[in-house]
């Protein structure tokens, strides 16, 4: 599976197809900076009422699992796999 081949976090918001109900692998984009442009990027894990979970990379200096204001969610998306037959 190929990415976006940009190195936007927003970019990703074009990328599969918009997920209703998230589930554990889904890619969630945030909003992040003062900066319209600026995003980060990470797995769905799982979430709290007001509150998203994510494992993602630069999160505290490392890879993690952090949680962010369901505020900052810009899109969820899933792997649009189209059928070979």
């Amino acid at each position: 599976m190929s990415g976006t081949n940009s190195p936007a976090a927003r970019s990703w918001l074009d990328w599969g197809k918009p997920v209703k109900e998230p589930y554990p692998g889904c890619i969630v984009i945030l909003e992040r900076g003062k900066n319209s442009w600026q995003g980060h990027v990470g797995l769905y894990i799982g979430e709290t009422p007001h509150k998203i979970k994510i494992l993602g990379g630069k999160q505290n200096n490392k890879v993690g699992i952090s949680y962010y204001s369901k505020e900052k969610v810009l899109g969820i998306r899933e792997v649009f796999i189209i059928p070979f037959y």
